[in-house]
């Protein structure tokens, strides 16, 4: 380390607070500062923020729940109401007390932001109870079937209930507990009529009492009707208010037609709108079969997708460097001060363009260059290509921990993959790898490292000379994979050109490629200069 380590521009004050600040807004949480948020595109937020139902896709990092609470902020600065159910938070139950869980979730949160409404032009006194405002009445609603929830949950799969169905003049109801809301043949007026109880005695025009066993699945679909109402009520109260079920892919993929589907009966023609963040990968929201369970796209729900990664390496590096500039200006840095050129393209590969990543990649490497300090190097007084590289390789034991945790049974198969993929890496010394498209077992594998960032998809229907007409999907292995070996003699950014992605020995079929002695052995199709860009990185 020199000896003046104030030289550097990494150990001034401000880049210490980028470190902290860095650190704070790697998780997507409500109230951020408007200031820290960039958006991808304007369609995105166009289309997520219209009414009908979307599904977020993206893979972990990508910005999917940054995204939605933008939305979630501008909907109820608009007047409208959003009930966030982070799915994460459910993951541990079983169906269908999972779906118990959320629908307690969706209509606590509605039942206080409707009271929040009233609190607001009433501050003296919030309760009036000799004339209530119909929010009020339907947060009581929502309230109790909040309550009733509670106790399905904590009940046995099967247990007896007490059903009553009761009927006005102008609603015939059919409701767990009895609900009574006014309304004529245009849809609800807003007036919401309570009825306490869950006797025949205390219910008007007329009821008639069950009782019954039935399982936790059969008092759902019977309290459907009642649930209906309930949003009916709150989308006359509030039109177009949104329920936002983020992390979806952390439910059982086989209940997640189910969960998906009960929503979308329970909101159908009430102007509400279901919003979803999930991987793709890992979500079905269809199921089919005969009803049909679940929502099919493009028919009940539309795709949106944040996966460019390195595909669309410029677009990926500007949106990145917004997002860090927004940053730095908050802690008053200069970037083009704290990073060389070289060391801002390695970040972005070294992320595969995922921004959570980037993020933290940008602070590891800040550590790694204060560690590594100012030598008499060019351009060591501030973070360097090489800093990136050993901030990267750090990341490599979380990728395997999530690996293990999201893989399930196909742990060992990806880990292997991977074992292969790295050093078919390090005989061709290229970063790059081609999978022909017609193995689709191997195509299907590889996306599942891309979903745990592993590899990034680079380039789709990819051909190469003298291969006949096979097409390859072309993939870019993980820096941190290649830092954590120490392989700097791999090529990290020849797939940029065509040329460099269409040699023969990069195509990958399952097993390690034979040992290169060097770039020369590559095979030089006839009509590319160079198949492989020849300098590389020390």
């Amino acid at each position: 380390m020199a000896d003046d380590p104030g030289s550097a521009y990494y150990y001034q004050p401000e880049v210490s607070r980028l470190q902290v600040l860095l650190e704070e807004v790697t998780r997507a949480k409500p109230g951020s500062p408007e200031t820290r948020f960039v958006s991808p595109d304007t369609e995105s937020i166009d289309r997520l923020g219209s009414s009908f139902h979307h599904v977020l896709y993206g893979r972990r990092g990508t910005g999917k729940s940054s995204l939605l609470r933008r939305i979630e902020a501008d909907r109820k600065s608009s007047g409208q109401m959003v009930a966030w159910a982070d799915q994460e938070t459910f993951k541990g139950l079983s169906y269908p007390d999972v779906l118990v869980g959320t629908l307690a979730e969706v209509f606590g949160q509605f039942a206080a932001q409707l009271e929040g409404r009233v609190a607001g032009r009433q501050k003296k006194r919030f309760w009036h109870r000799d004339n209530p405002s119909p929010e009020q009445l339907l947060a009581g609603e929502l309230h109790q079937a909040v309550e009733a929830l509670v106790e399905l949950q904590k009940a046995p799969s099967e247990s007896e209930i007490e059903w009553t169905e009761s009927y006005s003049n102008e609603v015939n109801i059919t409701a767990e507990g009895t609900v009574s809301v006014s309304g004529g043949h245009g849809g609800l007026s807003g007036n919401v009529g309570q009825k306490k109880g869950r006797s025949s005695k205390k219910a008007q025009q007329g009821a008639v009492a069950h009782r019954y066993s039935a399982t936790k699945k059969e008092h759902l679909e019977r309290a459907l009707s009642n649930y209906r109402l309930l949003m009916l009520a709150v989308g006359g109260l509030a039109p177009d208010s949104f329920i936002i079920l983020d992390d979806f892919y952390h439910l059982s993929r086989a209940d997640q037609p189910n969960i998906a589907g009960y929503f979308h009966r329970v909101v159908k023609d009430t102007g509400i709108w279901l919003k979803f963040g999930s991987i793709s990968l890992w979500t079905r929201l269809y199921a089919g079969g005969n009803p049909p369970v679940g929502l099919q796209a493009p028919h009940d729900i539309r795709d949106l997708s944040l996966d460019r990664g390195l595909r669309e390496f410029k677009n990926s590096k500007r949106f990145l460097e917004t997002i860090l500039d927004r940053l730095c200006e908050e802690c008053e840095v200069q970037r083009k001060s704290l990073f060389t050129d070289g060391a801002l393209d390695r970040l972005v590969l070294a992320a595969g363009g995922v921004p959570r990543d980037y993020i933290g990649l940008v602070s590891e490497s800040i550590s790694s260059a204060k560690n590594r300090g100012p030598s008499g190097k060019s351009g060591s007084e501030r973070i360097i290509a090489e800093d990136i590289n050993s901030a990267a390789g750090k990341t490599v034991d979380t990728k395997y921990s999530d690996m293990r945790e999201d893989a399930g049974g196909y742990s060992d198969d990806l880990h292997g993959l991977v074992i292969a993929l790295t050093d078919h890496c390090r005989n061709t010394k290229s970063s790059c790898f081609l999978i022909d498209s017609s193995n689709t077992e191997l195509v299907d594998m590889t996306n599942r490292l891309q979903n745990m960032r592993f590899v990034h998809l680079v380039a789709t229907n990819e051909t190469v000379p003298n291969q006949a007409s096979d097409r390859y999907n072309v993939y870019v292995l993980d820096v941190s994979l290649l830092a954590a070996q120490r392989a700097w003699q791999v090529d990290f950014m020849g797939w940029e050109t065509r040329a460099g992605r269409r040699a023969r020995k990069l195509i990958f079929d399952g097993k390690p490629a034979a040992p290169s002695a060097g770039l020369d052995d590559i095979d030089i199709a006839q009509d590319d200069s160079r198949a492989i860009v020849s300098d590389v990185e020390a």
